[in-house]
């Protein structure tokens, strides 16, 4: 759980959750995350600009940080029926 509140605040501190949380409405937050993460995964061959080749390793290095801290079934979360 430390990276993954290391990983708000530091967001916090550089303003992009501001500008980030303005796209996903909270209601269906993980929803449209999961299917734009899906769409990244199944283009992460193609040919990428410098920029993009850089959100591509932040992508895999958060993705690593929220399998670390939530990766185990222990969490609360996972009691619900949707798996």
């Amino acid at each position: 759980m430390k990276r993954f509140n290391e990983y708000i605040n530091e967001k916090k501190d550089n303003n992009v959750l501001a500008s980030t949380n303005e796209s996903n409405m909270s209601y269906c937050r993980f929803q449209n995350t999961y299917n734009d993460l899906q769409d990244c995964y199944q283009n992460m061959d193609n040919n990428l600009s410098e920029t993009e080749k850089e959100y591509r390793k932040k992508i895999i290095d958060l993705c690593k940080d929220i399998v670390d801290d939530f990766g185990d079934d222990e969490h609360e979360f996972f009691d619900d029926t949707t798996g």
